[in-house]
């Protein structure tokens, strides 16, 4: 790691009142949707929560004489709940308030299904794919989206999650009658998937976690003969995690970069990144760790985030004049962030190694 000082015309760039290239990411209302095939596909839903695969409604138009006809009828059905429904627990959010992030690639277009899931683990029966998601205005949860993957002819049942606590982040279970595992309360068919909503607590966002959990589940046959089986994994939340890669206001770096307040500097320089392309290099920071593009002049950007408890992040990325090279200049108001989320860049960035 180098220190590096910003030449003037970078300082300009960090302090631009009105960038001409400005970008930004915001919230989607794109959500993954659970599906009993092997394609999936992106669409507006109501939230798919622990104990529900996610589920598309088609309302149909209503003229003025129908309206008449059916508004006793709809109070009634409407104060049912839906059977099958069930919330995760701690949460009841809609899904286009849970704040997902965009590909920059393009013109803005919203992202593939699976684009910013991780494998979390999978075995000859399941495969686990998870992301995490924010709440607007939240200052201490995080939602773990996990999505549950059927590769066997069998049949899926009795899913039981559980993870090991940290000091800092803690699963809630609250709507759980285990006081350690939460209970699914759905199957898997065939090749089918589905998805399951799980919010944490969280206490400090500064540094990466890594949770231990298991889940188990029993296999089916054709036959009816049944097996008990259990799949380990770790729960990585690395601290982008906890970014939110909006501005608040078109202002917003120009005030912090002017303002004093981003006392905290740490640099990073790399001589071989995978990818030369700056602006697919930008796209692929803005989407994995949640950064909006502020502007971007030739082969320097300026990028801006900020954690759920209000940690302001601010980075001048730099193409070197080799290929290949590249360098990042970051401020911020807590060093311990900012350190970790230039560590989690490096390693986004850096040649794979190959064994």
């Amino acid at each position: 790691m180098f220190l590096l000082k910003a030449p003037a015309d970078d300082i300009d760039l960090w302090l631009s009142q009105d960038p001409s290239d400005y970008q930004q990411v915001g919230s989607s209302d794109y959500q993954q949707v659970a599906s009993d095939g092997e394609n999936l596909s992106v669409t507006r839903e109501r939230p798919s929560l622990v104990g529900e695969e996610a589920s598309t409604e088609q309302v149909p138009r209503k003229n003025k004489k129908d309206k008449k006809k059916t508004k006793d009828k709809d109070r009634k059905v409407s104060q049912k709940p839906k059977e099958g429904y069930e919330e995760a627990a701690g949460i009841s959010t809609p899904s286009k308030e849970v704040i997902t992030e965009m590909s920059l690639e393009g013109n803005m277009s919203p992202q593939s299904p699976l684009a910013n899931y991780s494998r979390l683990a999978n075995d000859k029966t399941l495969q686990l794919m998870y992301e995490t998601r924010l709440l607007p205005h939240d200052t201490s949860r995080i939602v773990v989206s996990i999505m549950l993957s059927n590769q066997s002819p069998s049949l899926v049942k009795e899913l039981d999650f559980s993870v090991s606590d940290t000091s800092s982040v803690k699963l809630i279970r609250e709507d759980s009658d285990d006081q350690y595992n939460i209970k699914l309360h759905f199957h898997l068919t065939a090749h089918s998937s589905s998805e399951a909503q799980f919010a944490f607590m969280v206490s400090d966002v500064t540094f990466p976690q890594k949770m231990r959990g298991t889940l188990t589940y029993m296999v089916q046959t054709s036959d009816n003969m049944s097996a008990h089986e259990k799949l380990d994994f770790w729960l990585q939340l690395p601290v982008s995690s906890y970014m939110i890669g909006r501005l608040p206001h078109r202002d917003t770096v120009s005030e912090l970069l002017s303002g004093g307040q981003l006392t905290d500097h740490a640099s990073l320089h790399l001589e071989d990144v995978m990818d030369t392309d700056f602006s697919r290099l930008l796209s692929r920071v803005c989407l994995h760790c949640h950064f909006t593009l502020v502007e971007q002049v030739d082969k320097t950007a300026s990028l801006y985030s900020h954690s759920i408890q209000d940690h302001h992040v601010c980075l001048l990325v730099k193409s070197g004049t080799s290929s290949g090279q590249l360098s990042i200049e970051g401020k911020s108001n807590c060093q311990l962030l900012l350190s970790n989320l230039l560590a989690e860049i490096k390693q986004l960035l850096s040649p794979r190694e190959t064994t």
